[in-house]
């Protein structure tokens, strides 16, 4: 009798944790950082594919665009504005989606300061760095084993003192 009172009480606690995290995932994302589209803010007209949108698209070399990441530090170099930024520090992060067809869309922004926290930058620096993403051209497909795939990409900017220090993806 003792037995089947600890075999019981054991598959309480059992079904009373699985119960417990199958809550807690239910709370999140498929994926983190997923991209829902928002009608507030991101344009109808681009198009992503039914299915699974990759979440870490592995390129070789980083940033997958014609040129790779010299491309972007040129892009930047010759099209930020520094003129008229603030002096402000930290990180802006821009996240979106690059679909089937190589166009982007969907943009997302984090920003942060120099120790990872949470901060909202001059917008004459975060503006200007979303719009210049937004119209960079030469995104590669995404491609596995002959299919074609919607894939996020990012772009950190290490902002120091207003100017664009390094762009990493």
């Amino acid at each position: 009798m003792k037995r089947i009172i600890i075999i019981a009480i054991l598959l309480i606690f059992t079904i009373t944790i699985c119960k417990s995290q199958k809550q807690v995932v239910e709370g999140y994302k498929e994926n983190v950082g997923d991209i829902d589209f928002n009608y507030n803010i991101d344009n109808p007209d681009f198009k992503v594919g039914k299915g699974k949108i990759l979440q870490y698209y592995n390129f070789s070399n980083g940033v997958m665009i014609k040129g790779e990441n010299i491309y972007i530090d040129e892009y930047f170099k010759h099209k930020y504005d520094n003129s008229y930024v603030t002096k402000e520090s930290g990180y802006i992060t821009i996240r979106f989606i690059v679909n089937k067809e190589g166009e982007i869309g969907w943009f997302r922004i984090q920003e942060m300061n120099m120790l990872y926290e949470p901060k909202k930058f001059d917008k004459s620096i975060s503006n200007q760095i979303l719009e210049l993403t937004k119209h960079i051209t030469g995104w590669k497909v995404g491609e596995k084993n002959g299919t074609k795939y919607d894939y996020y990409q990012y772009l950190t900017f290490k902002i120091e003192e207003g100017l664009i220090n390094e762009i990493m993806p």
